[in-house]
């Protein structure tokens, strides 16, 4: 829990007027505003594996690349 102790008041109708306008809780509105103050777009947006996109050298892309080269051959007979 957290409390807020001598908040502005010019920024508790900000947020009053926000949460109304919003249709949410002070709670959520403050929450993320903090989280939005806090944590870059890139944190809040990505958990996945995309750090790791770019990251081969040239010549792990390029074995990759030869590697998967017959992927893309269409097999005719199997299309009769």
């Amino acid at each position: 829990m957290l409390t807020i102790r001598n908040l502005d008041p010019q920024v508790d109708k900000a947020l009053r007027a926000k949460a109304q306008f919003e249709g949410k809780s002070m709670n959520t509105v403050v929450l993320e505003i903090l989280r939005a103050g806090l944590v870059s777009e890139r944190e809040r947006r990505f958990h996945d594996l995309d750090a790791l996109a770019g990251s081969w050298s040239p010549v792990e892309a390029g074995q990759f690349d030869a590697a998967i080269a017959g992927f893309a051959a269409i097999d005719t007979e199997l299309w009769e």
